[in-house]
């Protein structure tokens, strides 16, 4: 199999104006990267089924969701999901609770719910960190 281009990063910028007019510029980016092994592809998918946005009360909580493809089929034998914050320089585990506590001292939810999710692969062809992750340009201060 040939990989012309083995990754791909996506970015979203944008700016948010509040009710008095002050404009609180935003980035996100992601990052995907095809990870190939004897001839099979593995890849973390994470997606948020209802959305990455908490306005006006209209969603009582976010959720986020993770597959791990091995090939065709998705593979949950040896696979456990670990969630992190990411602040500047310090990476610690956390649930999604504590997050969802932390942005809502912040009041960051009207902005934007941003995200690592680390994918630890423990099969016994591979027995690496093969972390997938949606970096933030300090939305926490």
């Amino acid at each position: 199999m040939t990989v012309s281009a083995p990754q791909v990063r996506y970015t979203f910028e944008a700016t948010y104006i509040d009710a008095n007019g002050l404009e609180i510029p935003f980035r996100a980016e992601i990052q995907f990267t095809q990870h190939l092994n004897a001839g099979a592809m593995i890849a973390a998918v994470a997606y948020a089924p209802d959305g990455i946005v908490f306005k006006n009360d209209e969603v009582a909580t976010l959720k986020a969701h993770c597959d791990l493809w091995r090939g065709a089929t998705i593979d949950t034998d040896n696979v456990t999901y670990a969630w992190g914050i990411k602040d500047s320089a310090v990476f610690a585990n956390t649930t999604l609770l504590q997050l969802q506590t932390l942005a809502q001292q912040q009041s960051l939810w009207h902005l934007l719910l941003i995200w690592r999710l680390a994918v630890r692969l423990l099969s016994a062809l591979l027995n690496t960190l093969s972390p997938l992750s949606i970096p933030r340009q300090r939305l926490l201060r």
